[in-house]
């Protein structure tokens, strides 16, 4: 794993780990983890930097990752992380830079075909808490993150805030772009949509645009889409994302940090790296101090989803011949019940909500301390959640 500081002085200034698959696996301040999902090397990073290409109607037509394991290539310097890789005659860049209290992703893209329409989708996890409150409940810390978004002459920019106190403050992010973002997200589930449990495929990375939905529900995640790029016959285009983290917020959100503030962190930064000898996305060699890392392999894929066929109604009657309290959607059979007590769901109703059905598996015991308890996912996740005895100090 490789760690970047921004200023080992500071205590509080921004620290990022890096996988050797190239993920991102914690960006954190102090004793606040920014992200909320802590990456593996087993599977992909949740936030990444999609590159879209589109019609000339609109309609998208191919996306692609850019980041982490995504990319054919990564580097580490002193500041961060630069993602380099080609996908269908594009060559591209992506350069990751972390300050005390801001990051930017510097997007430079070449079009190495005829001229092109493309667009950028920016997302990011959020966790603005002390590690063990999110890992120990992701829901219910995404349920007191305050989101607001605001329309600025940059476009979307989202605003959001710890609303628990956390390591004495609320800890607050920006997050926006220098070019113009035209619709936004807020939270994943709006952003993966229901189908992703069966098809695995990200719902508003098809779509015109994003949700425009501002909900504060139990994934906090954001999403910025850029306006269109449009790439002449072997052109280039350069985009910046940014995000900026402040440890305290001690009132409600009212408006934006002042685009020039950030602007003036990213010259500094850009200064820094130039004194430093750091490269650029748009350099066509990297300095030799600065080793380019070819992909770790990941020899485990879980990136692929098996999904099985609906029980039709004569197998639901083979299986369960006594059905009491059936719930139906048109013609469609959702649920039922047994005459035993147990609470049968079928994938029809899993495919219309969106806090998933579980089942917990328990062994009980004559001590407590002995009792182990297993909770399974139905669109299956197993053991995502063990526990023996107390389930908050020993899972």
């Amino acid at each position: 794993m490789y760690l970047i500081e921004s200023n080992a002085t500071n205590p509080n200034g921004l620290v990022l780990e890096v996988l050797k698959t190239g993920d991102v696996r914690k960006l954190s301040a102090g004793h606040i983890m920014i992200n909320q999902l802590i990456g593996t090397c087993l599977e992909p990073m949740a936030n990444n930097i999609y590159l879209r290409l589109k019609s000339d109607k609109g309609e998208v037509l191919k996306c692609y990752p850019l980041m982490g394991r995504y990319a054919t290539q990564f580097l580490i310097d002193d500041n961060g992380v630069m993602y380099m890789g080609k996908i269908d005659n594009f060559d591209y860049a992506v350069r990751f830079a972390i300050t005390d209290h801001a990051w930017f992703y510097d997007v430079h893209i070449s079009n190495l075909a005829s001229s092109r329409t493309v667009d950028l989708i920016y997302t990011q996890d959020i966790g603005l808490a002390t590690e063990g409150h999110i890992t120990n409940n992701e829901a219910f810390n995404s349920q007191y993150i305050d989101h607001k978004t605001f329309d600025t002459a940059a476009g979307y920019v989202i605003c959001s805030r710890q609303n628990q106190s956390q390591a004495g403050g609320f800890p607050f992010l920006q997050q926006g772009s220098f070019g113009k973002c035209v619709s936004y997200s807020v939270d994943g589930f709006p952003f993966f949509g229901l189908d992703y449990k069966f098809d695995n495929k990200i719902g508003d990375l098809s779509r015109k645009t994003l949700n425009n939905r501002l909900y504060q529900y139990d994934f906090a995640f954001s999403a910025l889409q850029s306006e269109d790029i449009q790439l002449a016959d072997m052109g280039i285009s350069q985009f910046t994302f940014y995000g900026y983290f402040k440890p305290n917020l001690p009132t409600g959100i009212t408006e934006p940090i002042p685009m020039e503030d950030i602007k003036q962190l990213h010259s500094q930064l850009k200064e820094m790296q130039t004194l430093s000898g750091v490269s650029q996305p748009s350099d066509v060699q990297c300095p030799a101090q600065y080793p380019i890392h070819e992909k770790f392999p990941v020899e485990i894929d879980l990136t692929n989803t098996v999904s099985s066929a609906p029980l039709t109604l004569g197998e639901v009657a083979t299986l369960y011949p006594n059905r009491i309290n059936e719930e139906f959607e048109g013609a469609k059979l959702l649920s039922f019940f047994t005459e035993t007590g147990e609470h049968v769901v079928l994938m029809e109703k899993e495919r219309l909500v969106e806090r998933t059905h579980g089942h917990i598996i328990i062994n009980f015991t004559d001590f407590p301390h002995d009792t182990m308890t297993s909770t399974n996912w139905m669109y299956g996740v197993f053991a995502s959640h063990i526990a023996l005895g107390n389930t908050s100090l020993t899972n």
